[in-house]
């Protein structure tokens, strides 16, 4: 794909995607400094956008009929004894984090959770899945 329109894409795609977080962050009524919130949006969407890789290669094998990009399968990591036991967002499923258990059945990214607010956020695998976020008692419109 020629460099210039790759440019254009991504610079509009990137566009998009910052105005539609900060129309969440406006919904949300988030306490972080709308600053803070747009420089760290801003950098996340420069790392992915890195990522994107545009080509024109017309004669791809994926069968866009059974592909849903927004519901990637975790099964593989489902119920898996040596894997986190916490239960992680997964667009709404839920699903069991993927990292490698360190401490009392849960990763370190988990056990820094449950240390500093004495919850986890969707709770573990093992139980049921809550009704609001444990954090900030946010509804959770599960699927």
């Amino acid at each position: 794909m020629n460099a210039s329109i790759k440019d254009i894409l991504i610079s509009v795609l990137k566009k998009n995607i910052e105005n539609e977080l900060m129309q969440e962050y406006e919904k949300l009524n988030l306490t972080m400094d709308k600053d803070i919130f747009i420089k760290f949006i801003r950098e996340r969407i420069n790392i992915y956008s890195k990522q994107i890789n545009l080509h024109n290669n017309h004669t791809t094998n994926y069968n866009f009929y059974n592909y849903d990009k927004y519901n990637i399968s975790r099964n593989k990591f489902k119920n898996k004894n040596d894997r986190c036991m916490a239960r992680i967002w997964l667009n709404g499923y839920g699903g069991q984090c993927s990292h490698k258990k360190s401490n009392n059945d849960l990763c370190n990214k988990h056990i820094d959770m449950l240390e500093e607010y004495d919850s986890l956020l969707f709770n573990r695998v093992d139980e049921d899945k809550p009704t609001n976020d444990k954090l900030k008692g946010h509804v959770l419109p599960w699927k």
